[in-house]
């Protein structure tokens, strides 16, 4: 779900910015992977009216 997604991108960046000369990964863990993107989007519904969202 989206609130997944944001959970996600804040861990990158706690991950990153705990380290002393921080940089991503040469690897990306799958725990950093989001559930959606720009190819595949969330399907939800905002005040009622569907929407296809993603975090980047």
């Amino acid at each position: 779900c989206l609130a997944q997604d944001a959970s996600r991108i804040f861990d990158v960046y706690w991950e990153v910015g705990a380290q002393k000369n921080g940089s991503l990964p040469p690897f990306w863990p799958g725990r950093f992977s989001a559930l959606s993107s720009s190819k595949y989007p969330l399907a939800v519904k905002f005040n009622g009216v569907p929407a296809r969202v993603y975090l980047s």
